[in-house]
């Protein structure tokens, strides 16, 4: 079986034009088709739930209709380390941080991002991680590699695919794919509308995506709903800090 990753891709905007991305899920399909005798280990170098990171991130502003630089403030860091092997002689290594001001899932996420980088370094995806290995960068949300279906799973059960946890870390459930209304539920859940006042969500899904027109009939690809999942987070949280 020949994998394509065209037929995987995701389009990022950067401030160089739209870059071509391929999710660590299908990097692992990828491995896993073409080094059934591969090993993938991670290795938790550092998990701080106390630890308090404060970092400027771009957040939508309801009311200028626009994305803003706020200081957000959270406690939670990780670090994680992969180490891949195609079972032909080749080795290669990745390291990636993550912190609770970015995700809530911020281990699994620094996990995932450890094996995306790693499994670029051998050649599986390098000229497809967007701005991935760029340092200074905006960093990007792969959802956590254990929550990407039966297919993915079996297919690392062909190999020694092995991930290295401590006991007290809860295993991830499995996350399903966003959804237009998964996200109108979120802001109606914090607080930002109500059942009567879908078009404000469409409003703001539309202005987060560039001015693309969002209506029931819409059907933007996951990278697209992960900006507009940020959003809505990041005006939830705007609202808080302003006493709403």
């Amino acid at each position: 079986m020949t994998f394509d990753p065209n037929a995987h891709m995701l389009k990022l905007k950067s401030k160089e034009g739209a870059k071509d991305y391929l999710p660590v899920q299908w990097r692992l399909v990828w491995f896993r088709l073409e080094c059934q005798g591969g090993t993938i280990d991670t290795e938790e170098l550092q998990v701080d739930l106390d630890r308090e990171v404060s970092m400027e991130v771009s957040a939508w502003n309801n009311e200028t209709r626009r994305s803003e630089k706020v200081v957000k403030m959270a406690k939670g860091y990780a670090r994680y380390k992969a180490v891949v092997t195609d079972g032909k002689g080749a080795r290669a290594t990745g390291t990636k941080s993550e912190s609770a001001v970015n995700f809530a899932d911020y281990i699994e996420k620094a996990e995932t991002g450890a094996i995306g980088r790693a499994l670029a370094a051998l050649g599986y995806g390098t000229q497809f991680t967007g701005d991935e290995l760029d340092e200074g960068v905006e960093r990007l949300a792969d959802a956590p590699v254990k929550s990407t279906g039966q297919a993915l799973h079996a297919l690392a059960a062909k190999g020694s695919y092995e991930q290295h946890e401590p006991a007290s870390q809860p295993q991830a459930n499995e996350q399903e794919l966003l959804t237009l209304g998964k996200l109108f539920l979120l802001g109606k859940e914090r607080g930002l509308w109500s059942d009567t006042s879908v078009a404000k969500f469409y409003s703001l899904a539309s202005a987060v995506l560039g001015g693309i027109p969002i209506n029931s009939k819409s059907k933007p690809d996951q990278s697209q709903l992960q900006q507009v999942q940020a959003a809505i987070e990041q005006e939830a949280y705007i609202g808080a800090g302003a006493g709403k």
